[in-house]
């Protein structure tokens, strides 16, 4: 995990480990700085079994859109297939992450959310899903 963790820390993205898509300790000051590379690896030192990413201003303006089901994904794939084609997409448990930058701000939608906010985070590859899936990229 300590890999992936500093791959996306690279990035300019401000991650946490997680167990079961919890987070593991107080992750608020991380909302406005990263950890850097030592309080990286001291973070995951614990039993993680994933990577969270928060986003908005935390990780450069970052944000995700959750599609909590695969049919609300693939509608939108449907009418935008240049944006599907590029926007890097994460396959969940039950659907798709899509990231991309944008406003911050979070909006509860009908198949599930926009997530913009360094209040919340979304967990990234090669997490492993409380349900025994591995989320994949």
């Amino acid at each position: 995990m300590i890999d992936a963790a500093l791959d996306y820390r690279r990035r300019g993205w401000s991650v946490i480990p997680v167990k079961e898509k919890k987070a593991i300790g107080p992750w608020k000051q991380y909302q406005t700085t990263p950890p850097d590379e030592p309080t990286l690896r001291s973070l995951f030192s614990k039993a993680a079994d994933g990577i969270a990413v928060l986003l908005g201003s935390a990780s450069g303006g970052l944000c995700c859109r959750d599609y909590d089901d695969l049919g609300g994904y693939q509608r939108w794939e449907a009418s935008y297939p240049q944006l599907a084609d590029t926007l890097p997409t994460v396959e969940t448990h039950r659907g798709r992450h899509l990231y991309f930058r944008g406003p911050e701000q979070f909006i509860k939608l009908g198949d599930g959310e926009y997530r913009g906010t360094s209040g919340q985070y979304v967990v990234l590859p090669p997490s492993h899903h409380p349900k025994g899936t591995t989320i994949a990229g």
